[in-house]
């Protein structure tokens, strides 16, 4: 009976180290790693490495983008937007950041930052 139960209990720490490397492995960088930033603020929006439809929600938001031609809407808000390396449309924000490619930028009414490449 007691090499029974010895040996349930090393497959049971096999199997749980083997379920936590593949947890590590199967996490999203983004959750184990920095958060992204745009203007010096944590991003509440990222979008992938690839082309985006990024939409904002009716309040403030801070958006990166990533690299890939990507279409932004902050929506409503005071939306501070980084796009990446690309070329980005991005429409709606307090500050809109490009990034490197030929982008497309427009804040609407009111006091905006609008800063290409």
């Amino acid at each position: 009976m007691k090499r029974w139960t010895a040996a349930r209990a090393v497959v049971g720490a096999a199997t749980l180290s083997v379920s936590l490397a593949a947890l590590g492995v199967l996490l999203p960088a983004d959750a184990v790693g920095a958060v992204p930033t745009c203007d010096g603020l944590p991003a509440t929006i990222v979008g992938s490495g690839g082309l985006d439809q990024i939409f904002g929600t009716d309040g403030p938001d801070v958006i990166v983008a990533l690299d890939g031609g990507d279409v932004i809407d902050g929506r409503g808000g005071d939306d501070v937007i980084c796009g990446g390396a690309g070329s980005d449309q991005i429409r709606g924000g307090r500050t809109l950041l490009g990034g490197r490619g030929l982008d497309t930028l427009d804040g609407g009414t009111g006091t905006n930052t609008e800063v290409q490449g």
